[in-house]
């Protein structure tokens, strides 16, 4: 468990002692969940910074209105959500369910900012988190959309990602993506028949899956 806590990037560059010292200051609570279970719901209160040790779990946020849905799958070992931990509204973007069995550690609000930020490493390794998240979102905005119908709907599931490896479920009808888009309906079914032809993308009705969305190249 340890190893897979000094994997994470707040704890990367503390010296041993250090670590020994907040194993002994801190309280960890440990939980597990079976596949299926929610872990963590969307706009829910945000008062816990939680590590998921093993496991991999299901991350869904849904767009504004709810016409589509982007599912991405996160593996062991990763920080979930810490840039709402704190501000405006400190409450989950996201909808966090166990894809597998996943076990998790939390460390309460209070011990992170009474102990954990009097660690100048720690400090600096959750505001260059949260910073570079919010450079790469607002470098987002600034993109010009692609000519290319192609690189326009890559583009728009890569720019809802949180992570751009690893698996994704986009749940829209094909008429909403293509309004989105601005792409001719029958243009975008070309394109989804050749990335599923690819082996890039696997088309069901009324989503796209990506098995691995960083084989996609265009």
């Amino acid at each position: 468990m340890y190893d897979t806590l000094l994997q994470l990037p707040l704890f990367q560059g503390l010296s041993q002692a250090d670590f020994v010292g907040i194993l002994g200051k801190v309280k960890l609570h440990f939980t597990k969940f079976e596949a299926g279970k929610l872990i963590l719901p969307v706009a829910g209160e945000h008062d816990h910074l939680t590590f998921l040790l093993r496991g991999e779990v299901s991350v869904q946020t849904a767009a504004a209105g709810k016409r589509y849905t982007l599912t991405e799958y996160l593996p062991a070992p990763a920080l979930l959500e810490p840039h709402t931990l704190f501000g405006m509204h400190p409450v989950y973007d996201s909808n966090y369910k166990a894809h597998t069995l996943v076990h998790l550690v939390d460390i309460d609000k209070p011990t992170l900012t009474n102990e954990l930020l009097g660690y100048d490493i720690f400090r600096l390794n959750l505001l260059n988190l949260i910073s570079n998240r919010a450079q790469v979102y607002a470098s987002r905005l600034w993109e010009e959309m692609p000519d290319d119908p192609q690189k326009a709907l890559l583009q728009f599931v890569l720019h809802r990602c949180d992570h751009p490896r690893g698996a994704k479920l986009l749940r829209i009808y094909q008429s909403d993506l293509s309004t989105m888009l601005r792409i001719p309906r029958l243009t975008l079914s070309a394109i989804i028949h050749r990335w599923q032809e690819n082996g890039w993308i696997e088309n069901r009705r009324g989503s796209i899956y990506f098995p691995n969305i960083e084989r996609i190249l265009l």
